[in-house]
């Protein structure tokens, strides 16, 4: 049986407790970190034998000399632990992030294509890879998001991401890998004081660990803390086009700030400073049903409409492309709106794609009159800024011949296709 009193095996019992899935897969670069995490899930898989198909996966990312040899031995260790390996090329191009970044990149890209739908990723980040997160990214001004750390768990491509070992320092993994007799790859570019990262971990930390010798365990609870207020924000509703949105009934009475701030941190934004926050909530609780006020925060915008506040769709205000001819088979890509074809015959002239300026009518299908399309959004409930995107088809003699998917002018054989699910409703 796995010795609980080892507190690496404690940790990855812990994570696989109640754990299914269709496939586990494991980052293994043959590091300290990864070598300790692939011994112990096949240790924990040879005392479970019903659990799911494990992988090694490793990412050759050749920009060492060693990296063939690194490669080889990741082969080795997973043909003595009967574990299925997995390497793959990957091609790094550093942009304006840098190499690290693009590396970073290239690997998790690799992840997603090899986890599949309802598998599960393990990785070997601990605590030190934590505190070195969080204290990178306050230096870098993030927010309370980021300052969050990573999480133990969070959705990756098809599947779910895990890191059981985010609680223990890199310590205790050096000691179960030593314990066991195996070796591990020493990266010489981790010796590089050059990068960031490296500079915190081998000059800053040092000298921090001489005056609070705690840090860790102080710092990883802060980040904890701005995690769990994240986890208790209220429920996102979504509304026919999408938008997500926060009910204001659940942003009213006391801690209304406290709410909306983790409700925008797990929707992925920024909430930036309190004051305004609370006004908008003054705004809210104030306002009549019809009213609608708005809270602009760093690359979001938030509006009433309803019973709730929406996260608008970027950009914010939007400014509407000139009328084009679109023929059918083309695509139209509109930022805030999404992509737009046209369906009609496959002969004559396409009508013109154009966006609401206000004022236009449009004849039912079995209506004998015309009806102002600025009733027909209202009768629906289109919210606002949607009423401003909305694509009509414009006949050459003026007249509205379909407006969004929804509405269709007697006898037209054109109609609009409208794919909404690529617009970006935020900055990430």
């Amino acid at each position: 049986m796995p010795d609980l009193n080892c507190p690496v095996t404690a940790a990855l019992a812990a994570a696989l407790d109640g754990r299914e899935g269709r496939h586990w897969l494991v980052g293994f670069s043959g590091g300290l970190d990864s070598t300790a995490l692939l011994l112990a899930l096949a240790a924990w898989r040879s005392q479970h034998p019903g659990a799911p198909p494990l992988t090694a996966l490793h990412v050759h990312h050749g920009l060492h000399p060693d990296a063939d040899r690194w490669a080889a031995h990741c082969a080795g260790l997973c043909a003595r632990l009967g574990v299925a390996l997995e390497t793959v090329r990957v091609a790094v191009e550093p942009g304006d992030s840098g190499p690290e970044a693009a590396a970073r990149a290239a690997r998790y890209a690799a992840f997603e294509a090899a986890l599949g739908e309802g598998g599960c990723l393990f990785l070997a980040h601990h605590e030190d890879d934590q505190v070195e997160t969080v204290l990178l990214r306050l230096l870098r001004g993030t927010g309370e998001r980021g300052l969050a750390g990573m999480p133990v768990e969070r959705p990756v491509g098809a599947g779910v991401l895990c890191r059981p070992f985010l609680a223990l320092p890199r310590a205790a993994l050096r000691d179960y890998v030593a314990a066991r007799g195996e070796r591990w790859i020493d990266d010489p570019s981790n010796d590089d004081p050059g990068p960031d990262r490296n500079y915190l971990r081998r000059v800053v930390l040092p000298a921090l660990a001489a005056r609070w010798p705690g840090y860790r365990a102080t710092v990883s609870r802060s980040a904890a803390n701005l995690a769990q207020g994240a986890r208790e924000a209220p429920p996102t509703w979504h509304n026919a086009f999408g938008d997500p949105g926060v009910a204001v009934a659940e942003l009213a009475g006391p801690g209304g700030a406290a709410r909306l701030r983790a409700w925008l941190l797990a929707e992925g934004c920024e909430p930036g400073p309190r004051a305004p926050l609370q006004e908008f909530l003054r705004q809210l609780a104030a306002a009549a049903p019809a009213a609608a006020p708005r809270l602009v925060g760093p690359g979001w915008c938030l509006g009433r409409f309803g019973a709730a506040a929406w996260l608008l769709p970027r950009p914010e205000p939007f400014v509407a492309p000139a009328p084009r001819l679109l023929a059918p088979g083309d695509v139209l890509v509109v930022p805030g709106v999404g992509e737009l074809r046209v369906a009609g015959p496959a002969k004559g002239a396409p009508p013109l794609l154009a966006f609401r300026r206000g004022g236009e009518r449009l004849q039912l299908a079995g209506e004998p009159h015309r009806r102002r399309l600025k009733a027909l959004l209202q009768d629906a409930a289109v919210p606002p800024w949607w009423r401003a995107r909305l694509p009509l088809l414009i006949a050459s003699d003026g007249r509205v011949l379909a407006a969004g998917e929804r509405w269709r002018a007697e006898g037209s054989p054109w109609a609009v296709s409208w794919d909404r699910s690529a617009v970006a409703r935020r900055d990430a």
